[in-house]
């Protein structure tokens, strides 16, 4: 039987101090389905590069960006770098436990009309499911109740933090818009792949764990926070452009009114004047744009 060959690939910011913990896990407990790691550095000011280079690993590819692409961007080039057609794209600061993934990847080979699959991430209380609202409010299901079960479940959203997808199909939707510097990546990516006729699958028999937020946290950069929570923002009318385009006006009046709603509770729960700005200019920006 031919071995499955899978790309690992990491965007990078900042991930000093998890990024050596992440890359060695995949190496310890499925190593046998790398056949390379990629890892793009965006820029970082730490010694991410450095703690990667420090692994005794043949696999090891870095890629160092000499300015923050963001994560949109940085995605597009990298799967474009890799040579294999099954990529595991796997945010820094996730890390295995044992070796579950092998059921993910296994699965995913084996059903070419998988588009993307998503092992469970075991620290986070909940993942999107499907759209209530589409770009704003999304139905989930509970990580307690997905891990007691041990089954394939279709779902309309993958997770973000780690998936698998194959190259051709990342190529046929035409990779991600670039407009926003990160955030959202997953509902886009969701849309369009659904929307060629692949299915997106948990695989609650592969479990990672996932420390939320690790890079985020670790900005210092007041520009680099403002684009951040831009992008956010940004993120959410990028999937109205996709989303609401062929729809009647009464769905996009309904989105830009829960937009605003949602911007104005964000903004009062974070106490943040800077919050309620960006999310406000941010869609004026849009709006004001001839189609």
């Amino acid at each position: 039987m031919q071995s499955i060959k899978v790309s690992l690939v990491f965007i990078t910011f900042n991930n000093e101090g998890i990024i050596r913990k992440s890359i060695g896990s995949f190496i310890k407990f499925v190593g046998k389905y790398i056949d390379e790691i990629i890892v793009f550095d965006n820029a970082s000011v730490d010694r991410t590069v450095e703690e990667v280079k420090s692994i005794n690993c043949h696999k090891i590819k870095i890629f160092k960006s000499h300015e923050n692409l963001g994560y949109r961007r940085a995605l597009n080039i990298v799967i474009n770098i890799a040579t294999n057609e099954l990529i595991i794209v796997s945010n820094p600061d996730v890390y295995l436990i044992d070796n579950s993934l092998e059921y993910l990847i296994n699965t995913v080979n084996n059903d070419k009309k998988i588009g993307l699959g998503c092992p469970i991430p075991l620290t986070q209380k909940r993942l999107a499911e499907r759209p209530i609202i589409s770009c704003i409010l999304y139905k989930t299901k509970s990580i307690n109740e997905l891990r007691d079960i041990n089954a394939v479940i279709e779902t309309q959203v993958g997770g973000g933090s780690i998936f698998i997808i194959r190259k051709n199909v990342f190529k046929e939707i035409g990779g991600l818009s670039e407009e926003c510097f990160m955030y959202g990546e997953e509902i886009e990516m969701s849309y369009k792949i659904l929307n060629r006729g692949y299915k997106i699958i948990w695989d609650t028999r592969a479990r990672v764990i996932h420390e939320h937020g690790y890079s985020t946290r670790r900005v210092k950069d007041d520009l680099l926070k403002d684009k951040i929570i831009s992008s956010f923002y940004c993120s959410l009318l990028n999937c109205y452009k996709h989303v609401y385009k062929d729809r009647i006006i009464f769905h996009k009046i309904l989105f830009f009114v829960l937009y605003f709603l949602f911007v104005i509770f964000r903004a009062t729960y974070k106490l943040s004047l800077n919050d309620l700005k960006k999310g406000i200019s941010i869609v004026l920006g849009i709006l004001g744009k001839p189609n």
